[in-house]
């Protein structure tokens, strides 16, 4: 500090010169302060990698996708008990004595007034889009079928959705007739 106090002392522009010394300091500081604020400030790191699966996971996807398999072949079976007209085997699909409705009752409930003359003729049983609640208690199968409403008339295509339900865990799942 005294070679700066000397050197202003014998200097004309002494203004000048500490406007000067002024701006080195304050970017020498600045610099500093940069410097150390980049060392110790949080690091960049990769995110973690995920977690693996847990067990009881693997075991929930597990049951989901044999609950899945299971709904998708019962909502097969109701559909070609439709298409052939085979009540007894569509009343033993949806416990129609629980129920109490007779097979043609639970198809017009079903697929509606035209049950008896509807025509089923194709669906794609892979295609059986089944989604389940998070407790696997409820679900609902929907499928996309092609029918006629008689011989003669042209080929349609109508979204059939069915909601089965059970009351537990244990029990088979069983088809809601409204």
């Amino acid at each position: 500090m005294f070679m700066v106090n000397h050197f202003l002392s014998h200097s004309k522009n002494k203004e000048v010169w500490l406007w000067f010394i002024k701006l080195i300091l304050t970017f020498l500081i600045m610099l500093l302060a940069f410097f150390f604020g980049s060392c110790s400030g949080p690091q960049s790191t990769a995110p973690a990698p995920p977690s693996p699966p847990t067990e009881a996971a693997a075991d929930q996807s597990e049951e989901i996708r044999r609950q899945s398999r299971i709904l998708s072949r019962l909502t097969d079976e109701i559909l070609v008990a439709l298409a052939t007209y085979n009540y007894p085997r569509l009343e033993g699909l949806i416990n129609a004595k629980e129920l109490q409705l007779s097979g043609a009752e639970a198809a017009v409930r079903l697929i509606g007034p035209r049950a008896s003359t509807m025509i089923l003729e194709h669906w794609d049983a892979q295609e059986i889009a089944v989604s389940l609640d998070d407790n696997l208690r409820q679900a609902t199968a929907a499928v996309e079928v092609s029918y006629r409403l008689s011989l003669n008339r042209e080929l349609q295509t109508a979204l059939f959705t069915f909601n089965f339900h059970r009351s537990n865990m244990q029990d088979a799942w069983q088809l809601v007739v409204k």
